[in-house]
């Protein structure tokens, strides 16, 4: 006579005897997070410490590799040059600049969106936060400090520097309570070259070669704004060098 197979009768969750204070539905859902979420375990395979063993990674792994796409293979290039112990691309940045404008700070990332090198910014026990931006040509340098309040930014100061590597101060003006603008910025820096090309000139001839000089000073600006200004200051840099 054949035995009958005990039935299991199916039992909901809610039925399970729970143990004391504990929901037996909660310690399901407990079992489940247990089973798919990772449980850090420090036996798995570590990998070797030091710059060395993850210069080794990268070789494995990319050395012969011919399909990085270019921000890969500029990733690559950046932590490769941070493991071989070189500064970073602001540190770099800003030792070729530092040869070029004075006053900008050790860090200086280029903004492709406003094609200019800009400095890192501080904040004062005011709530201010100020910085500088540098535009080159192939003869000056323009510095311009700015200056973010809590409603409004602001214009401090424009400097304009010989871009030859002696770093003089050609002219400089200061901002009280100006609001900020790239127009305000280009007109300042337009007005500076100006004057400087028109006190070079003997005093009675200055009032007919006022249009010229500012037709000389916009073309210089223009070109602040409009060059590459990475190439050019690695350009420039490496005749200083």
């Amino acid at each position: 006579m054949k035995k009958s197979l005990p039935v299991h009768r199916a039992v909901s969750i809610r039925q399970m005897p729970a143990a004391p204070g504990r929901d037996p539905l909660f310690t399901l859902k407990l079992c489940f997070a247990m089973a798919y979420f990772p449980v850090f375990n420090p036996a798995r395979l570590p990998l070797p410490s030091g710059a060395a063993s993850a210069q080794q990674l990268l070789a494995d792994q990319f050395g012969g590799a011919a399909d990085l796409t270019s921000a890969e293979r500029q990733a690559l290039g950046r932590v490769r040059g941070l493991l071989a112990g070189q500064p970073s691309d602001e540190a770099q940045t800003a030792q070729r600049l530092a040869a070029v404008v004075p006053g900008m700070t050790n860090a200086v990332t280029y903004r492709p969106d406003q094609n200019a090198f800009v400095g890192t910014g501080y904040t004062s026990a005011a709530g201010n936060t100020y910085f500088s931006t540098a535009r080159l040509t192939a003869a000056i340098a323009i510095r311009t400090d700015i200056g973010i309040g809590y409603a409004r930014v602001f214009l401090n100061a424009i400097h304009i520097y010989s871009a030859d590597g002696q770093r003089r101060l050609l002219a400089h003006r200061d901002y009280h309570c100006c609001f900020y603008s790239e127009q305000a910025v280009m007109s300042g820096a337009i007005a500076l070259l100006r004057d400087l090309i028109l006190d070079s000139i003997p005093a009675d001839q200055r009032a007919h070669a006022e249009a010229d000089a500012r037709l000389l000073a916009e073309r210089i600006v223009r070109e602040a704004y409009t060059n590459d200004q990475v190439q050019l200051l690695r350009t420039k840099t490496a005749l200083l060098d």
